[in-house]
Order: structure tokens, then sequence, then C-alpha cells
């Protein structure tokens, strides 16, 4: 199967700023960013229900 689960790389380890994560700037890998913006986007309603990922 073409791709696959498999991922190519860590989306930290795209980042120029690696210590900036998960805010660093990934403009130049625009698929990592929008996985990134799914990621905060995610994370936002969590903390607004006041729920963890397990919950």
């Amino acid at each position: 199967m073409v791709g696959g689960r498999a991922r190519s790389a860590v989306l930290r380890e795209l980042a120029e700023d690696q210590q900036a994560w998960p805010h660093a700037d990934l403009a130049r890998h625009p698929t990592a960013a929008v996985v990134q913006q799914i990621a905060a986007t995610l994370a936002g309603i969590l903390a607004e229900r006041h729920l963890s990922l397990r919950g």
C-alpha cells in the first residue's frame, strides 16, 4: 500500500527550533503544519471541556 501508516518523520524533528514544539514554525512543511493545527485545536477543545486524552 502506498503511504501506509508509517510516518516518514517525527513532526518535532521538522521544526527548525525543536524546543518551541508544539508551537514551532512549520511553514516549510505545509502538511506537518496542518497536522500541528489539528493537534492544537484538539488540545484546545480538551482543555475547554476539562478532559484528557484518556478522558
